[in-house]
């Protein structure tokens, strides 16, 4: 276990927030897991600026390092970069990927895990997988973490400097902005060679980045709540095997996909019924009150027109939402969260 200066600060969980895309695998608290402890210390040694086609693919490759290290894949830097480059192709051969986009992070670590769960995982003889979505400072997160499993994040603040020095310590503003870029992170005691940073226990996080062996990659962050929402994302992604679901994860999943469904379609429903043929008008309305008796979890009827209205484009921002193109789904989160905060709208 981790030191208890090593801890994260409880008393700030509240404060913790990012924008709400609600995918249907934004879950995690309140279903049960048994995180294995991973007792091997197997580094990924993969990278990222060994082929053309990495340029814009760190969504894949930091979920590809978790992999390789969940499992204890000892292999060579140069098969860890000959199997990522199947990732790509089998994601390109199935439609989900084109060479050069960069990917949304929850839809990066959806495909690799289909991957792994439709073809690789026979072919290293281990098991399936599943993912979380979790905030950094989720009880989950520092359980992983004190069993020695890395979790994926996402920053768009460039160390720079200091990054090359190995020791992060200033404020975030003191920083400048640079691209998205999703790389992992881990407590500094995972580390074979302990340096005075650690040994010293100034810094609570080690990030190891996607370029092997690179100077500027690997390096320790004294506190990374002063970075969190200003420029670091609240969100970490954490791979698990399928045997640390001790309740049914996938079961949750769909029930709040179905959920989702029922409030975009019992929102179009009560918008468009006056616009409708009186005939059309009663089949809507009864339709609308037979899926709210089916699942008692929708919204409530709403008498107010404009918050009717802005609640339906709401729910169907947020069902639509895994359907499109990466560059849409930013545009649909931000304005889903500026929806929801100005008419005070309920998830």
């Amino acid at each position: 276990m981790v030191s208890e200066e090593k801890k994260l600060p409880n008393e700030e969980i509240n404060a913790a927030y990012d924008y709400s895309y609600d995918d249907e695998y934004a879950f995690g608290e309140g279903v049960v897991y048994d995180i294995p402890t991973i007792e091997h210390n197997v580094r990924p040694k993969i990278n990222q600026g060994m082929n053309d086609k990495s340029k814009s693919a760190c969504t894949i490759f930091w979920a590809w390092s978790q992999l390789i290290r969940l499992f204890w894949l000892d292999l060579t830097r140069e098969e860890e970069n000959s199997i990522w480059l199947n990732i790509i192709d089998y994601c390109v051969k199935k439609g989900w990927y084109e060479i050069g986009n960069g990917w949304w992070t929850p839809t990066a670590v959806s495909y690799v895990t289909k991957w792994w769960n439709e073809i690789w995982y026979k072919k290293f003889d281990k098991e399936k997988v599943f993912y979380l979505r979790l905030l950094w400072n989720s009880p989950l997160v520092k359980e992983a973490l004190d069993k020695w499993h890395m979790v994926g994040y996402t920053k768009t603040i460039q160390w720079a400097w200091d990054q090359i020095y190995g020791y992060v310590d200033k404020e975030a503003d003191e920083y400048q902005k640079t691209l998205w870029h999703r790389l992992n992170l881990k407590w500094p005691q995972y580390i074979t060679v302990a340096t005075w940073w650690a040994t010293q226990g100034n810094a609570q996080w080690w990030s190891q980045d996607n370029y092997f062996e690179q100077i500027g990659t690997n390096f320790f962050i004294e506190d990374l709540w002063k970075y969190i929402n200003k420029w670091v994302y609240a969100y970490v992604y954490l791979i698990l095997p399928e045997s640390a679901m001790i309740d049914t994860a996938e079961e949750e999943k769909e029930r709040i996909a179905e959920q989702k469904a029922v409030d975009a379609v019992i929102a179009t429903l009560t918008t468009t019924r006056w616009d409708l043929p009186e005939w059309a008008q009663k089949i809507s309305a009864d339709y609308a009150k037979k899926l709210r008796e089916e699942y008692e979890d929708s919204k409530p009827i709403i008498n107010d027109n404009t918050i009717k209205s802005a609640t339906s484009v709401v729910d169907m921002l947020s069902y639509n939402y895994k359907f499109m193109p990466e560059k849409y789904q930013e545009k649909f989160a931000l304005l889903a969260k500026e929806m929801r905060e100005d008419f005070n709208i309920e998830k």
